[in-house]
């Protein structure tokens, strides 16, 4: 045979025309090319994506895009949705409830949602201290295996946020709503004129988030840095910075990325032991690419940019990065679950704060969800979809199948409040999407239930994890390795240990009185310390029926200092 070099250069434009033409038979033209596949592109971002994992030792922590509790144990749970927490008559109930059905988790609303729109910046910086506090004195009460932790949401796109916050009519998918309008996220800018999209009178002195918003998070996070039963900070509830055509707004997803870099550095700086949740949905969703045809497969073309969209939030880190990236499930929408795919394979975890069906009309229904949200929520639904990697599947996904593919570690219900009809459960209360006192909830609760307890089993077999432990992302000292917990008993033999005693028990005066609808007050003075503490009372029950100078025996939580939730309050009467 002639050496390569003495072959006519004929002959070799031939050969190499066939080898390709014979690649391309057996594997994709790029790859035969030496071009990389769309699959080694990703492979290739992910090299490039800064670190998201954060622990500091006694705190909830992500390694490795896993959740673990401040022992180091798994974390992979179930959680809850109840946004007005702070305003609700049945804390320790709503405790107690997630507590026994293995819940580990509460989603809070710190501005509220849809609830006590007149309550002024301080008065909910100063609930949302005092709900942790409840939470950490009650976590006491139980045990580090059995703890619940808040996850606060610091705002709200959708009509009540931090107050000064100026909502308007911009979001064009649904005029009916109040949203925070786009240049809300941009730094820099800190008031603008705006013409909403939804065709309102122009605003003028609209306040961004750097007015209001950023120094009330800085203050609130900073006052609870230290706090162990916060599992860490949301920017907000489904932001989104949506471009505007009436004012040539392009960049909206730019100003979001430097919105979501500032304010992970204005936690940081204030808090350096909580995790950090970016507010939004899922990038479909938050940047307006649709590469789903409506036919359950897969643009291509806009499959990059979505690609490109995902890379840049991944890397929209000032100093430091967020930790996780929240999902809304809804209807077997296959958006969020595209998310939770790319971000895995990049190491960063993934929480569903939302997951469940939409109850409409019978047709709606069965598009939906097959017409049944226990049997779609306990084993899926037969229908094909194709994932973001191109491999198509004819099954959507049950609950605990979606959290075991999707490496989720956290997912909770909507409307989620303790489901005791008994109780106010007021805005927290969504029979369409929640849960809760909804037509089947007892059934829905009864599959959540049963993922939750089983993932605590895996969670409990697991133990402490080596790699978790020899972490401290925060400085803070890694101390001694935590004592060992029993062991774990299987789900169908577990007992939930005995309600925690409420901690204060009291003789005292009765020294003031406030009537106000939405923190109703006693003020007692305590015989035995002589210390003053103030009441907090079941919302709407009157305290008419207490009078100064009446002398009061009080059961209840500790808030903070000299504050306390009364769980009964009785006249004592002089026997003499």
């Amino acid at each position: 045979m002639l050496p390569v070099s003495r072959l006519p250069l004929r002959f070799l434009i031939r050969l190499m025309i066939t080898i390709v033409v014979f690649s391309a038979l057996i594997v994709p033209f790029d790859v035969a090319l030496g071009v990389n596949t769309r699959e080694d592109r990703e492979v290739l971002a992910y090299e490039d994506w800064p670190d998201h994992d954060w622990r500091s030792p006694g705190f909830v922590g992500v390694i490795d895009g896993m959740m673990f509790d401040p022992d180091c144990v798994p974390m992979q749970s179930v959680g809850a949705n109840v946004p007005n927490l702070i305003y609700r008559e049945s804390i320790v109930q709503n405790l107690e409830w997630m507590r026994k059905n293995k819940v580990r988790w509460i989603r809070v609303f710190a501005t509220g949602h849809r609830e006590a729109p007149d309550v002024d910046a301080s008065q909910r910086a100063r609930m949302v201290r005092e709900l942790t506090m409840l939470v950490e004195s009650y976590n006491k009460s139980v045990g580090r295996s059995e703890s619940i932790y808040l996850l606060i949401v610091l705002t709200d796109y959708y009509g009540q946020g931090v107050p000064g916050d100026r909502y308007l009519r911009d979001n064009s998918q649904g005029c009916d709503y109040m949203v925070l309008p786009a240049p809300w996220f941009r730094r820099g800018q800190q008031y603008f004129d705006f013409n909403p999209e939804c065709g309102d009178a122009p605003a003028s002195g609209v306040p961004n988030y750097e007015v209001n918003y950023k120094p009330w998070v800085r203050q609130l996070v900073s006052d609870l840095s230290e706090s162990p039963a916060i599992l860490g900070w949301q920017l907000g509830n489904e932001l989104k910075a949506r471009n505007n055509a009436r004012n040539g707004i392009e960049e909206g997803y730019d100003w979001y990325l430097d919105f979501v870099s500032d304010m992970t550095d204005t936690i940081r700086s204030a808090d350096k032991n909580h995790l950090v949740f970016v507010g939004a949905q899922y990038f479909a969703e938050l940047t307006d690419i649709g590469y789903r045809p409506g036919t359950g497969g897969i643009d291509d073309d806009q499959r990059i940019k979505y690609l490109d969209a995902v890379n840049a939030m991944a890397t929209a880190c000032g100093q430091y990065c967020w930790n996780v990236w929240p999902l809304t499930f809804y209807d077997f929408n296959a958006y969020p679950a595209d998310d939770a795919m790319v971000l895995q394979r990049g190491g960063i975890a993934t929480l569903a704060t939302e997951y469940g069906f939409t109850l409409g009309s019978p047709d709606e229904n069965r598009v939906h969800f097959g017409g049944n949200r226990t049997t779609a929520l306990r084993s899926g639904i037969k229908r094909g979809w194709q994932d973001i990697y191109g491999e198509w599947h004819d099954t959507q996904w049950s609950l605990a199948d979606s959290v075991r593919a999707l490496n989720l570690t956290g997912i909770a219900p909507w409307g989620s409040p303790y489901p005791n009809p008994d109780t106010d459960l007021g805005s927290d209360l969504d029979r369409r999407r929640g849960i809760s006192l909804a037509p089947e909830g007892m059934e829905l609760w009864q599959v959540w239930t049963g993922v939750a307890a089983d993932l605590e089993y895996q969670n409990a077999l697991s133990g402490s994890d080596n790699g978790c432990l020899a972490v401290s992302s925060s400085g803070r000292a890694l101390g001694a390795k935590p004592q060992s917990r029993p062991s774990p008993v299987p789900p169908l033999m577990a007992r939930p240990s005995a309600s925690p005693t409420p901690p204060l028990d009291l003789l005292g005066t009765v020294t003031g009185i406030s009537t106000d609808l939405y923190d109703p007050t006693l003020i007692v003075k305590a015989k035995e310390k002589s210390q003053t503490f103030r009441l907090r009372m079941p919302k709407n029950q009157s305290i008419r029926k207490y009078n100064l100078g009446d002398n009061v025996r009080v059961k209840g939580w500790p808030m903070g200092d000299g504050v306390m939730l009364a769980t009964s309050i009785e006249v004592v009467y002089d026997k003499r």
